[in-house]
């Protein structure tokens, strides 16, 4: 796993610990009963060790049906640069205070402008029972440029929880 990224939260608080897949290309994959594994990795297409451990895989993609649907797009050029080889990044937090972890994942693009980006960074609100709602539109969590990770806490200690984007040019 080089240059990729994974999260893990119990959303069903279950208490449920399981090792994830993250070798697939350019999507967000594992959500199981019990928990939801956020992977994003990208460039590998082979599988990972951890999972051939035990025979067959034990998880079912259910993004679709949960209603998480993202492509990272990394804008790569086939010049294997190092932002194009880096996952988009990802943060499990809960924005409305209602208990359920929500999900925030950031969308790389092209090297170029920062309008040149074909899809923005995407807010998922968890309704619970491992459904989310995409909440992007007017939340201001559509930035345009080229993203590299995003981290989650109260960085002006005023009580709310707070998103960092990073970017390849300035964020």
């Amino acid at each position: 796993m080089i240059f990729s990224q994974a999260l893990q939260a119990d959303f069903f608080q279950s208490g449920g610990r399981r090792i994830p897949r993250v070798s697939d290309c350019s999507r967000v994959r594992q959500f199981t009963r019990a928990l939801l594994w956020c992977a994003v990795a990208f460039g590998c297409g082979r599988s990972s060790p951890v999972q051939e451990m035990h025979g067959q895989p034990w998880f079912e993609d259910i993004a679709d049906r949960a209603g998480i649907r993202f492509e990272h797009r990394s804008g790569h050029h086939d010049r294997f640069y190092l932002p194009e080889i880096m996952g988009g990044g990802a943060a499990l937090f809960d924005m409305d205070n209602d208990g359920d972890l929500d999900l925030y994942l950031v969308q790389s693009g092209s090297l170029g402008s920062r309008a040149a980006s074909p899809a923005g960074n995407r807010l998922f609100r968890n309704r619970g029972g491992g459904i989310f709602d995409d909440v992007t539109a007017g939340s201001g969590a559509d930035v345009g440029g080229y993203g590299m990770g995003v981290a989650a806490g109260d960085f002006d200690d005023d009580g709310n929880i707070d998103l960092y984007v990073t970017h390849v040019v300035p964020n």
